[in-house]
């Protein structure tokens, strides 16, 4: 397999309290929200009409909660004089935003361009329990206006979860996440002691005790020499962010296939419109997890996985134990779409969604009558106390309300 194997890593870390709200880091922020596009649909003048995003409205109520002063500013009626305030407030009380202060006026425009300014996009894929924008280790002096990470810059990423609201393999992470960084040329990485700790405080900010959570460690380096004069941004950086696993798991929601006895998704390996989960098909032919998984069939308790990259994911060591409890064969072969047409079963090992079946490829539908996975699953929720099938179901049962 590759892997020297690990037990099941868990880390101790207190969190801010049941249902308590996280305390801001540093000072308590002014956070000034769009509305249209940001907390809700943008329906391009049809107003009334707007869906709320669920999971910006849980953080934008996280935020207030921890202290930050609230305010939705919107162009609503600018161009065209119509007077939104009475809909926008009456949305804004039915979706139950926590706001102070709603703006209408701001001026229409395809673009704005602000120092102060966080992408939507970039918004959702940071950290939940910080103020938009800025970095979850404690503020540097005189820290005033928000930093991106700018795309000049190299650096590595490596996601990992809870799992019963406890981190999970978190030294593989931390390991894979240094290597990585080595391997990319990143030569100012923090300490693994540096990285474990932090991740441990992001959990504990994000109250990771209530629900299970999705976390990433970002490590970026200096900017290179073509990049000198954009010194605003940080030289290095560390950033661990937080997620509800709710959230993540809404992503799945439009890939799921209809199915009475579990969640499966469609795969593609030309996903199109985004709803089918990705692979890549080399020019051999053979399949990879577009998303940094591993793909695997089953024929009877024989499981045939895609080979890793380097170094391995945190997954491997797990399942090499996995299946050692459950009495499933692991064998590392490059697989084709034949593969997983005559295999009994079809699954991405990944996290933070443990062994998700696929329920077809390009169209095609794959066996699911297969027991390795289900075995594999069973052996987890023995080891670490949660049943990640039943835990999936329940996450997309119900869509991420407030």
């Amino acid at each position: 397999m590759g892997y020297s194997g690990q037990s099941l890593q868990r880390a101790s870390y207190s969190s801010s309290g049941a249902g308590g709200p996280p305390e801001p880091r540093g000072q308590a922020k002014t956070l000034c929200f769009d509305l249209d596009g940001t907390l809700c649909t943008n329906t391009y003048g049809e107003y009334d009409t707007a869906e709320p995003f669920w999971w910006a409205i849980e953080r934008v109520n996280a935020l207030a909660r921890a202290g930050h002063r609230i305010v939705v500013f919107t162009a609503r009626g600018t161009a065209t004089g119509i007077d939104w305030s009475d809909v926008t407030r009456g949305q804004l009380e039915r979706w139950g935003v926590s706001y102070d202060e709603l703006k209408l006026g701001k001026p229409s425009a395809d673009v704005y361009v602000d120092d102060r300014a966080v992408h939507t996009t970039a918004w959702r894929e940071a950290g939940a329990s910080i103020a938009p924008g800025f970095f979850a280790d404690p503020p540097a002096e005189g820290e005033e206006l928000p930093a991106v990470l700018p795309s000049q810059r190299t650096a590595v990423a490596e996601s990992g979860r809870t799992v019963g609201g406890e981190p999970f393999l978190l030294d593989s992470h931390v390991e894979r996440v240094l290597a990585r960084a080595a391997g990319a040329g990143i030569v100012q990485a923090p300490g693994a002691a540096e990285i474990h700790a932090r991740v441990i405080t992001a959990l504990a900010d994000s109250n990771a005790g209530e629900r299970d959570q999705v976390f990433t460690i970002q490590l970026a380096d200096r900017a290179g020499a073509a990049f000198i004069d954009t010194r605003e941004a940080p030289e290095r950086v560390l950033e661990v962010g937080c997620r509800d696993l709710r959230q993540v798991a809404e992503g799945l929601r439009p890939l799921v296939a209809p199915d009475a006895h579990g969640i499966a998704v469609a795969a593609a390996t030309d996903p199109g419109d985004g709803l089918a989960w990705p692979l890549l098909r080399a020019e051999d032919g053979s399949l990879t997890d577009a998303l940094g998984g591993r793909l695997a069939v089953a024929e009877g308790r024989r499981v045939t996985l895609a080979p890793d990259g380097t170094p391995p994911s945190a997954m491997s060591g797990w399942l090499a134990e996995l299946a050692t409890a459950a009495g499933v064969e692991l064998v590392e072969h490059p697989l084709a779409a034949a593969d997983l047409e005559r295999s009994d079963e079809a699954f991405i090992a990944c996290l933070p969604f443990g062994l998700l079946a696929l329920a077809g490829v390009d169209g095609r539908p794959l066996g699911r009558a297969g027991a390795a996975r289900r075995a594999l699953i069973d052996a987890w929720r023995d080891a670490a106390g949660v049943d990640l099938d039943a835990q999936l179901e329940g996450a997309l049962s119900e869509r991420t309300g407030v």
